[in-house]
């Protein structure tokens, strides 16, 4: 959740869909053990799914406010 959001959301306050993706952490290509690429694979597939919570107004968002709400919603 950057502060770009902020800014996008400030020039144009569009519908925003939070989504979240589940099941990167430890893969083969996240830092979760050093740096990615370096090590073996602990698992060959990973399990990814994307998660999506309800819409949210644009013009009453937020960078924090939508972390904020895909943190509760998602774990």
């Amino acid at each position: 959740f950057r502060p770009g959001i902020d800014k996008i959301l400030q020039r144009d306050p569009v519908t925003v869909i939070p989504l979240a993706l589940t099941g990167l952490w430890g893969s083969y290509f996240s830092h979760k053990s050093g740096h990615a690429l370096t090590t073996l694979p602990k698992r060959f597939w990973s399990k990814v799914s994307v998660s999506i919570a309800p819409s949210v107004d644009g013009a009453t968002t937020n960078c924090k406010a939508l972390q904020q709400q895909v943190t509760q919603q998602f774990n």
